[in-house]
């Protein structure tokens, strides 16, 4: 899981808007990681912002995996990341395309 703090929501929000290296790969690692340890719930980020105390999850139900991991892998192609990359995502969304 990947934690991330911003100082304020709006910084937040930006990170999302526009897909990016850093992201996807925490999803591509965080399924793995729900799989390897057989969950049914990806934790992908925690959030913490300066003015507030608690912090946030941001999670992926399994029902999900098989479309995220197939748009990280479209990112990977789309921008020419490490082949290694994609080799890892898709057998991961192999994988996921089998489980329950």
């Amino acid at each position: 899981m990947t934690k991330l703090h911003f100082n304020t929501p709006e910084e937040f929000s930006t990170l999302f808007k526009t897909k990016n290296e850093r992201v996807t790969d925490t999803i591509v690692v965080g399924i793995r990681t729900a799989l390897e340890k057989k969950k049914k719930i990806a934790d992908l980020f925690e959030v913490t912002f300066s003015d507030c105390e608690e912090a946030f999850i941001i999670s992926l139900p399994s029902r999900e995996w098989n479309h995220a991991l197939s748009s990280c892998l479209d990112f990977y192609h789309a921008n020419n990341c490490d082949p290694d990359k994609s080799i890892d995502t898709w057998k991961i969304l192999e994988i996921v395309k089998t489980y329950d």
